[in-house]
């Protein structure tokens, strides 16, 4: 059999009411090859966050995308599946990919973000995902649902993994943010442990900065932040029951907060949760 990598995958749109937000959401959701040809077959489901930043690198925020649709097309061995890009807030993301406040002093004064992470949570998990369900033909279990997110996406997908283990399953961890609450965030995972059959990818580079964070943490720490951050998150999992095989963590040497690492080794995350590794 010869493989090829030329064929079309359809993208369809949606705009989502967000119950706490005046505008719609754009929700994009990406079908396997095979979907309209199979019409009575059902899928996984992949949900991710910063869904700009998925599909087109020309709509992404760095100018280099998650590489989806070329992933896809050239890894055969993962199995097909739906993906579903939520566009973040935009203005508003920090607020929505953070549990808990954060704050700061700058300019002179006290600033604060976060604190919506459980609003944006419960909309996944009680509106979003039901309204997939409904419209396309997924195979609905946790364990063929999968929730994945770098930086403030890779910290809320965390966080709504252990608020919703019942839903998500599979969870891609990538150059995760927590830190930025590390206190309120071990806490949480440590009273809200994961099924024991769920799978959870951890990544971060050893060069990890991020200007974005540079309000809250000089450059100079920002790398070890990240680091230890994968490092306590993976402790925490362990340490309330999630089996060391349920558990990936992989810390890169010279690579840092980017597009271009997380799209990188997003095939792992795949591999891990469909063909073990």
């Amino acid at each position: 059999m010869v493989y090829t990598n030329n064929f079309y995958l359809e993208l369809k749109t949606h705009y989502l009411t967000v119950p706490y937000s005046p505008e719609k959401r754009r929700v994009r959701v990406l079908l396997p090859q095979d979907y309209f040809n199979e019409p009575t077959k059902r899928y996984p489901v992949l949900y991710l966050h910063d869904g700009q930043n998925v599909f087109h690198s020309h709509e992404a925020f760095a100018g280099y995308s998650w590489k989806i649709i070329p992933l896809i097309k050239s890894h055969p061995e993962i199995p097909p599946m739906i993906v579903v890009g939520i566009d973040n807030s935009g203005e508003y993301r920090l607020d929505e990919y953070a549990p808990w406040k954060t704050t700061f002093f700058k300019d002179g004064g006290l600033n604060s973000f976060g604190g919506l992470g459980k609003n944006y949570a419960d909309w996944l998990a009680r509106e979003l995902k039901p309204f997939i369900d409904r419209k396309y033909r997924t195979l609905p279990a946790k364990e063929n649902t999968l929730l994945a997110g770098s930086s403030m996406g890779g910290y809320i997908t965390a966080y709504i993994g252990a608020l919703y283990p019942e839903i998500f399953g599979n969870l891609g961890v990538f150059s995760s943010a927590a830190w930025l609450r590390a206190d309120k965030f071990s806490q949480f995972i440590y009273t809200h442990p994961l099924d024991k059959n769920a799978k959870v990818y951890i990544q971060t580079g050893a060069n990890e900065s991020d200007a974005g964070d540079d309000d809250v943490l000089p450059p100079n720490q920002q790398a070890q932040a990240y680091i230890d951050e994968a490092l306590n998150y993976q402790h925490a999992l362990l340490q309330t029951g999630l089996p060391v095989s349920r558990i990936r963590l992989r810390i890169f040497a010279n690579e840092s907060h980017h597009e271009y690492y997380w799209a990188k080794h997003f095939s792992e995350f795949l591999n891990f949760v469909f063909n073990e590794w």
